[in-house]
């Protein structure tokens, strides 16, 4: 029998904890310093929690299935979808070791597909590994460097500090591990557009996909990649966005993601 998944981003895991309790009458099946799950009856789910500091909301929904059997008929379902698939295979995450593949829908909402058969002391394994949470100190000098950083931006760029915010992108780039980038677009009008990921060593283009939907998702994730610069080009209409971006392997490996350029509007020099 199939399980529905949910995962959330909290920014307070005990807060979302007691209200979730509440909420179900029932106690996380499973309860880590940065993670809780709930495996439900009625309703039929699994619901996750993970501990994210800044960025909370729906990290991404799936089913779950109880046997090999159920999960290649579920990954003839992801095939019928019509979407790109990401095969992960065996892996650790979320505390559990399972079998799992990945789809994005087209409005760039992750699902996965995966069947888990044990239990697992960490929560993530190599790319699903995630470092220990920052201290509070830390966190707090981030977000003041940061705030420091926006103020000096819109000095250098001419713009005063507390101006009306610009009209947000139609490009939004955002990591979900370490090794992971999620791509989404906003195009209400369809234009045609392109999503490319480019080796800047030799200037190779690694993946294209094109795109006319009024909104598109995708998930990449870094880890089969060797050290060094990348670039994730992504086009809308005549305009094109780029993000680079850095592997390395200094004390663990990480992608940095940075450098957004933004196009010009039609006129400006």
């Amino acid at each position: 029998m199939k399980r529905f998944h949910v995962n959330v981003r909290v920014t307070n895991l005990t807060e979302s904890v007691a209200f979730y309790s509440a909420l179900f009458a029932a106690a996380p099946t499973v309860r880590k310093d940065d993670y809780a799950k709930w495996m439900l009856d009625d309703p039929r789910i699994n619901f996750a929690l993970s501990l994210h500091p800044e960025n909370a909301g729906i990290e991404h929904l799936g089913l779950q299935v109880d046997s090999p059997e159920e999960l290649a008929e579920v990954y003839g379902r992801l095939k019928n979808a019509k979407a790109a698939i990401r095969e992960e295979g065996q892996c650790t995450c979320c505390y559990a070791k399972s079998e799992k593949s990945w789809i994005t829908d087209p409005q760039g909402v992750d699902w996965e597909a995966f069947y888990t058969f044990g239990a697992a002391t960490v929560y993530g394994e190599g790319a699903n590994a995630r470092p220990a949470p920052a201290a509070p100190v830390a966190k707090n000098a981030l977000r003041a460097v940061l705030v420091l950083l926006a103020f000096v931006g819109s000095f250098l760029l001419g713009r005063p500090a507390l101006a009306t915010p610009p009209a947000p992108l139609p490009v939004t780039v955002e990591k979900t591990d370490d090794l992971s980038l999620r791509v989404r677009v906003s195009n209400p009008a369809q234009q045609a557009g392109t999503v490319r990921v480019v080796d800047l060593r030799t200037g190779l283009t690694l993946f294209q996909d094109a795109y006319s939907t009024a909104a598109y998702g995708r998930r990449f994730n870094f880890r089969d990649l060797k050290d060094g610069p990348y670039a994730v080009l992504v086009k809308v209409g005549r305009e094109q966005y780029r993000y680079t971006l850095n592997l390395h392997s200094e004390t663990r490996r990480s992608a940095d993601v940075c450098c957004l350029d933004v196009p010009r509007a039609a006129g400006s020099k």
